[in-house]
């Protein structure tokens, strides 16, 4: 699956209340975003059935706010609009085992 970059705060907050979803906030100015980004691409084709988004954090404050993010990359799991892990940081090993792990439900 692709992942769907968010232009909107309806458009994440309709995605995030249907789907199992992946957010991957990031910023411009954020190097290690743009270091993580080939995995999180990756992860994103080899789960099809969840969804996969970027939300810009310098264009969405908002969602930012809402989640208490203090650090970029910030990666949230939401399951039925729910919360189900948060992941700050560059790890790739870990960004795949904690996906690996929300996507076979645990």
């Amino acid at each position: 699956m692709t992942i769907t970059h968010i232009q909107s705060t309806a458009q994440f907050d309709t995605l995030v209340k249907t789907k199992a979803l992946v957010a991957d906030f990031t910023s411009g100015f954020c190097k290690p975003c743009g270091l993580i980004g080939p995995k999180f691409e990756q992860l994103s084709k080899r789960y099809p059935n969840v969804v996969f988004v970027v939300v810009d954090g310098d264009k969405f404050r908002d969602l930012v706010f809402r989640y208490e993010i203090t650090g970029l990359p910030t990666f949230i799991m939401f399951r039925g609009g729910r919360v189900v892990d948060v992941f700050v940081g560059l790890g790739e090993d870990e960004l795949e085992r904690r996906v690996t792990r929300f996507v076979g439900g645990g």
